[in-house]
């Protein structure tokens, strides 16, 4: 089977101890997925899939994601038939048709408009949605990129989110939602030193993040899983401090060192908060990229084609 014409990172799920989250029960030493979490077991190491294709997916395809017992369809899912939107819910039914116990995350990013959105339309209406540097342009992603950054300080902007999140949310095809970019709000250089955002703009967008993230906890938690891209060596308590609005962590890049870390401390550092929070009963949804063989078949668990523009 060949998985070329989609791009996904493979990886494995997993928890510190045999109840998921509080919402599982054991038999003979096993646990038992039921109510919003996934399946698991220590008798193996389940698998998580992270994955978007612009076009539909093929029936072949949908078989194979169907064997996942997470999914996320990331950002660029059916931009080239109709929207994010609607990709998405065609993918996550036809996954579900296959096994209604998969469980599947729909893609919202914190503070970042990939475009390809429906919800996209309604962001431009509102009046200063979009994040400005101190000389009045936009921010952008990169140098040469169009893609801009909303603003979560705004009280509007944050009710867009929470509005194009719940009506996904309400479909019975999704499971709960991913939320990525949390590390581009967190760490100061990133809005202040590359985007060139004012003091006082920056730390009302990082108010704001927190206020969204009080609002997703309140509103959707009860129900739905909320996986973040938040577990990073590079933050001061490696992301620990905000795993309480969350059911668990998508960890990457925990190889990366940065900040004058040297690689060895900053893998450890990485490593003792996954345990950290493996230890709450968070879901980490561990990725790793392992060099692909030079043929064209897939191989076994861990390989993988990672998305080439992640948020």
């Amino acid at each position: 089977m060949k998985l070329r014409p989609f791009v996904s990172t493979i990886a494995l799920l997993v928890t510190s101890s045999v109840c998921v989250g509080g919402d599982a029960s054991t038999l003979d030493g096993q646990a038992v997925g039921h109510g919003k979490y996934p399946e698991f077991s220590w008798d193996h190491i389940p698998r998580y899939m992270h994955v978007w294709k612009q076009t539909d997916f093929t029936g072949e395809e949908l078989d194979y994601l169907a064997q996942f017992p997470l999914i996320t369809f990331e950002k660029a899912t059916g931009v080239r038939g109709s929207n994010v939107q609607k990709g998405t819910l065609k993918a996550a039914r036809g996954v579900k048709a296959r096994n209604p116990e998969a469980k599947i995350l729909y893609y919202k990013n914190i503070v970042i408009d990939w475009g390809g959105s429906a919800a996209s339309k309604e962001l431009r209406t509102i009046e200063g949605a979009y994040l400005k540097s101190k000389d009045g342009s936009y921010a952008t992603f990169s140098q040469n990129s169009s893609t801009q950054f909303f603003d979560i300080g705004l009280p509007d902007v944050r009710a867009w989110w929470m509005k194009d999140a719940r009506r996904m949310l309400d479909d019975p095809s999704i499971d709960g939602i991913f939320i990525d970019a949390n590390i581009k709000v967190l760490v100061d250089g990133y809005f202040l030193r590359q985007k060139k955002v004012g003091a006082e703009q920056y730390q009302r967008l990082k108010d704001g993040y927190g206020q969204l993230l009080t609002q997703i906890d309140a509103e959707f938690r009860s129900d739905n899983i909320v996986l973040g891209n938040i577990i990073r060596a590079r933050l001061e308590n490696g992301g620990l401090d905000y795993l309480s609005y969350f059911d668990g962590s998508y960890f990457e890049g925990f190889e990366h060192n940065v900040g004058g870390v040297s690689r060895p401390d900053y893998m450890a550092k990485g490593i003792e908060s996954a345990q950290a929070a493996a230890r709450q009963g968070k879901i980490l949804a561990f990725t790793l990229g392992v060099q692909r063989p030079s043929s064209n078949a897939m191989a076994p668990i861990l390989i993988a084609t990672k998305p080439s523009v992640r948020g």
